[in-house]
């Protein structure tokens, strides 16, 4: 949780030097022997900030004083020209302050530090910057490579030893604390379990493990990346749907010909032959109890002509305890007529009726096996 007294530290962890975001200006030096030499140097601005001031004094010193051997005057002299309006009369208010005979290059290192606390609007910007960097502002971005994040933390570091405060400079020891505490808890965690305390480590020990736990981190995220990414593709359903074991299983088990999920006896297929809309419908409940069902051939009804079976069941009565004796013991004509007469009548009244409804089932299936046919040449073969 951010605190809203929070004193904000002069340089921050996201900014960077951009070499092509600076002014570049000339400066000429006239050397011992009458020559002329030039330099071409980033020009300091505001916006640009402490780290800024940085780069600019630091390429000032390189590029310019020690390549063509300034003296002490010269220091005075070039550096106004590194510096935009604003800044420049700010430096040249403190300048006007000291004696010309005490303008030495040490008391330019000393002005350019008060320069830099100027800038830094903070009377102690080292301790500032301490903290700061010891805060969660500096913890290791997700995306960002140890190894250039430790650069960061250390230039930072490198940044507080160069400015004013009570702090006392950090030391490399502190320094790689610094870097150490700035990785994510469970990095840490399993570093001090597998390899100790960090105070003993090296520096480079440690950027070689949490280099290692950034790859680890990152196939993870690689794989959820992969996984999500197919379940959010539209024909991934369809994909799961079709793989898995050999299809030879959905093969109709009783003709061999066609999947199950298309036959005519699946009561749970389109084409179920019960079904009003299958091109196997039947009509009807078909016949009595004693066939499959509850008849799949024979007319709607509890049986077929007579009593509660079919041509089987009645053989059966007749032979069994309420067969032909039952009918005499009535003593009606009817019954005997019934019993004897009708027998033969309902027999080929049977055969007949079933015959038909066979060959229709026999029509029917076939004229569904010429449809799929007909739309599988249509589309072209599927092998």
């Amino acid at each position: 949780m951010s605190n809203s007294n929070q004193t904000l530290a002069c340089i921050l962890y996201e900014e960077k030097i951009k070499h092509g975001d600076y002014d570049v200006v000339k400066i000429e030096v006239e050397m011992d022997d009458g020559s002329q030499r030039s330099r071409t140097l980033p020009r300091f601005s505001g916006d640009k900030g402490v780290e800024g001031l940085f780069y600019v004094y630091d390429e000032f010193i390189s590029q310019a004083a020690e390549r063509l051997g300034f003296d002490d005057q010269d220091y005075w002299t070039y550096w106004p020209d590194v510096l935009d309006p604003v800044s420049r009369r700010k430096w040249k208010q403190n300048k006007d302050n000291i004696n010309p005979n005490g303008r030495t290059a040490d008391r330019f290192c000393q002005e350019f530090n008060r320069f830099v606390t100027l800038y830094s609007n903070s009377a102690c910007p080292r301790d500032d910057l301490i903290k700061y960097i010891q805060s969660d502002e500096c913890k290791k971005p997700r995306k960002v490579n140890p190894d250039d994040h430790a650069t960061r933390i250390e230039t930072l570091c490198l940044y507080a030893n160069r400015m004013e405060g009570l702090e006392a400079e950090l030391t490399e020891g502190r320094i790689t604390m610094f870097i150490f505490n700035s990785f994510p808890e469970p990095w840490k965690r399993d570093f001090k379990i597998g390899r100790g305390r960090p105070e003993n480590a090296d520096r480079k020990n440690i950027l070689e493990y949490m280099n290692l736990r950034k790859t680890y981190a990152d196939a993870d995220e690689a794989k959820h990346k992969k996984r999500k990414n197919e379940k959010n593709e539209p024909n991934f359903k369809e994909k799961k749907r079709f793989t898995g074991k050999n299809s030879e299983k959905n093969i109709c088990r009783h003709h061999g010909t066609h999947p199950w999920n298309e036959c005519s006896l699946n009561p749970q297929s389109k084409n179920y032959f019960m079904n009003s809309r299958s091109p196997f419908y039947r009509g009807g409940r078909g016949g009595g109890r004693n066939d499959v069902g509850r008849g799949r051939f024979n007319g709607r009804g509890r049986g077929d002509n007579h009593g509660r079976g079919n041509y089987n069941s009645q053989n059966q009565h007749q032979g069994g305890s309420r067969g032909d004796n039952y009918f005499h013991d009535r003593g009606s004509n009817h019954s005997q007529d019934r019993v004897s007469s009708g027998n033969n009548n309902n027999n080929q009244n049977i055969y007949n009726h079933n015959g038909d409804a066979i060959n229709r089932y026999e029509q029917g299936f076939a004229q569904y096996n010429n449809n799929n046919n007909n739309n599988n040449h249509s589309r072209g073969h599927r092998w």
